[in-house]
């Protein structure tokens, strides 16, 4: 038995100029039947769009499947297509195990089974909140690694969290805040936010996208400044850009694997590219390339998820790239 219905969330932002609207919304799903002919949406007409669809999954395969969802505006011209990959896996093979071991280790793995083990009860899914001492943890970046173990024995793959070790934050109030997008220009040197001050922040933040940002996926980082002078790690929320339907778009490019071990490819048919920049979760520039021919190696990084900005002839786009 499969999944009946995949419920997903729409966010197009910057898709249309201020004197457009969108008047029509299609997806498909692997393979684009052309502009016009896929399976329509139905929206209002308005300036951006947010809304709530399903779509039958019933008839695909089990296996992971790529969702693209395009819009149209009242000049009669369609945007690039935003993207998503899922999973169809059949119920019943969902539920055959039970979860009946859990541990985590810090940085480095001890081996499986060797790891700081958590009792749970055994469970078909896992949803608990668990508290991790963090005396014996210098101060600065760390990697939290979690897995578990099902009833046959069968351990999972780890789940990875960065982290950050500091000394005690909530003791003064938090006077100011900011943000930065993809790349950190520098504790104190990103676009502040205007809060209101105390020991805690509950708000809803306004926050204003640039409207030169590049097409594609993006990280949007905010930290916080307490009054002892002391900066908050940022939190990172991940977000999509999309261009205009006047601009130029990326449908034709390939960038493959992903995720990727060793050597990335990119097929961009005739565009040439000017400047790779490759960025870790951090904020941090940690490689550009300036003359790139098909590929660029991915070697000698560590494991992770980074940003890789390509500039061409025709434009610039940002992606993430998961590394082996």
């Amino acid at each position: 038995m499969k999944t009946t219905f995949l419920s997903l969330f729409l966010l197009l932002l910057n898709t249309l100029s201020a004197q457009e609207t969108v008047t029509a919304a299609e997806y498909f799903i692997d393979n684009d039947p052309g502009v016009g002919n896929a399976t329509p949406i139905t929206i209002s007409n308005e300036t951006s769009l947010l809304s709530n669809f399903n779509v039958s999954t019933i008839a695909l395969t089990e296996g992971t499947h790529q969702l693209h969802v395009r819009v149209k505006d009242n000049l009669d011209q369609w945007s690039m297509y935003a993207r998503k990959t899922f999973l169809i896996r059949s119920v019943n093979q969902l539920n055959t195990k039970t979860i009946n071991g859990i541990e985590y280790f810090i940085d480095t793995d001890p081996g499986v089974e060797n790891a700081n083990g958590i009792s749970v009860a055994n469970e078909n899914s896992l949803n608990e909140t668990f508290n991790i001492s963090s005396n014996t943890i210098s101060q600065g970046f760390h990697w939290l690694h979690f897995r578990v173990k099902n009833n046959n024995d069968t351990w999972s793959l780890y789940a990875r969290k960065l982290i950050y070790i500091v000394e005690e934050f909530s003791t003064n109030d938090i006077i100011a805040a900011e943000f930065f997008i993809d790349v950190d220009p520098g504790v104190g040197n990103a676009t502040s936010i205007d809060i209101t001050q105390g020991p805690t922040i509950n708000e809803t933040l306004s926050i204003e996208i640039p409207n030169d940002l590049v097409e594609g996926d993006h990280f949007l980082h905010i930290r916080v400044l307490n009054s002892n002078g002391k900066w908050s790690l940022y939190a990172r929320p991940e977000f999509e850009s999309t261009l205009g339907s006047t601009d130029f778009t990326f449908e034709n490019m390939s960038i493959y694997p992903n995720p990727v071990s060793d050597k990335l490819y990119f097929s961009l048919g005739d565009t040439s590219i000017d400047k790779i920049t490759l960025i870790d979760l951090t904020g941090k520039v940690i490689s550009e390339f300036s003359e790139v021919s098909s590929y660029i190696s991915m070697v000698d990084l560590e494991a992770g998820t980074y940003l890789l900005q390509i500039t061409t002839t025709e434009g610039s786009i940002s992606k993430k790239i998961i590394k082996k």
